[in-house]
């Protein structure tokens, strides 16, 4: 749905963004992989996906994650957030949620106990 709309609202990205889910192809995951992890330009820029993109895969230039919807652990968000500015550049990670998708989140999470003592990690 958000891959759909990136490139029927801005048709000049096409070339520049894929999908990366269960139902991607092996040869297409392949393709995105190689385009992700190769050294210098790439003309892949975006990559709309599941958690399933970050399983096994070190991605050096990745220096942005955008989430839509929160995970349900916060052990779960760092897992997520670590592949992130790991060239040593400034990075940036935005979470974006409502108050449904908080139903499904734990109480560390939300920060209302455990080890944070009250400190949420919202955005």
């Amino acid at each position: 749905m958000i891959y759909d709309y990136l490139v029927s609202e801005v048709q000049e990205l096409s070339k520049h963004i894929e999908m990366f889910h269960s139902e991607t192809t092996k040869e297409e995951k392949e393709k995105i992989i190689h385009q992700l992890t190769q050294k210098g330009d790439t003309v892949l820029r975006i990559v709309v996906a599941t958690s399933a993109l970050g399983m096994g895969v070190n991605v050096d230039e990745c220096i942005s994650v955008i989430m839509y919807e929160i995970l349900s652990t916060l052990v779960d968000l760092l897992q997520e957030y670590c592949h992130i500015g790991r060239n040593g550049k400034d990075s940036v990670a935005v979470i974006l949620h409502n108050s449904y998708h908080n139903q499904h989140v734990d109480m560390t999470t939300k920060g209302e106990g455990g080890t944070t003592k009250g400190q949420g990690v919202w955005f």
